[in-house]
């Protein structure tokens, strides 16, 4: 019932398997300026937000199920809409490598918002992965910055 989604594939690397995700969870639908927050009505946006957060965490608890049943080592990657202290950022990630702490640096900024750095785009990484490395990208065809990471299976 959104525009967010997600889907992953299974892609056998030598005599392995592994499952990539790519997530889209739900957006806020906050336009970037804090300018803008100010003139809307408070209680529609707490309405908004309040809906937005629910189904965040019903998304976030689909995923969290779906990759526990998969047999195969995983990354998931993806826009999902929250900061590395939301409820949706420690549901997909538990158990996961997040390849910005393994090995990016600075504030991994991947959204601003009206000047404030964001970082809620991320690559997760189960443990039979060693992170190589990750960069975040300057060049972008959306208002997030994109992000890469180089992984080995261990």
């Amino acid at each position: 019932g959104t525009y967010n989604n997600s889907l992953y594939a299974d892609i056998k690397v030598g005599s392995d398997t592994i499952r990539v995700y790519n997530l889209h969870i739900q957006s806020m639908g906050i336009k970037a300026s804090v300018e803008q927050l100010q003139q809307e009505d408070s209680e529609r946006m707490r309405q908004r937000l309040s809906s937005a957060f629910v189904k965040q965490e019903d998304q976030a608890r689909i995923i969290k199920a779906h990759k526990n049943g998969s047999p195969y080592a995983t990354i998931l990657a993806g826009d999902l809409n929250n900061t590395p202290f939301s409820f949706v950022y420690r549901s997909i990630g538990e158990d996961m490598q997040d390849a910005f702490l393994e090995k990016g640096n600075g504030l991994g900024t991947t959204f601003t918002f009206d000047f404030y750095p964001m970082r809620i785009d991320y690559i997760f990484a189960s443990e039979a992965f060693e992170v190589l490395d990750f960069e975040r990208l300057e060049t972008s065809f959306s208002d997030h910055k994109p992000i890469t990471a180089k992984v080995t299976l261990k």
